[in-house]
């Protein structure tokens, strides 16, 4: 199972044909709803409503994971880590790799130089 990161999703809504064949292959594909609250914070920011109607033909695609309670856990666990390390990353990819990990999906993105410090994490590079 594979979670699309929020630089691949808005890459796929550009068209960016790499992108959109390599989604487009995998048959059931997630989004969370971390991913989710960047991508309308991106297009409210822009104030497009084309953007806002093609995010919501985009995110019809997908299933959305939630941020749990045991992603909470596991989101301490990880910040923590990379805190210990002095390698802290954002705290909303940390979320978006906790709820990944969780499920032990693999992350499609291209931030692997941020992704790849957390010990476990399934990458694939898009």
């Amino acid at each position: 199972m594979y979670v699309a990161d929020t630089d691949v999703s808005i890459d796929y809504m550009r068209g960016k044909q790499g992108v959109v064949k390599l989604l487009d292959s995998i048959e059931e594909l997630h989004l969370t709803t971390i991913t989710l609250a960047e991508l309308f914070f991106g297009v409210y920011s822009l104030k497009s409503e084309r953007l806002l109607s093609s995010l919501k033909s985009y995110i019809q695609k997908f299933n959305c994971l939630p941020f749990q309670l045991w992603d909470s856990i596991k989101f301490g666990e990880i910040k923590a880590g990379l805190k210990k390390k002095g390698s802290l990353i954002d705290d909303a990819d940390i979320m978006i790799a906790a709820i990944v990990a969780s499920y032990d999906f693999t992350l499609i993105t291209r931030n692997v130089k941020d992704f790849q410090r957390i010990n476990g994490l399934k990458i694939l590079e898009a």
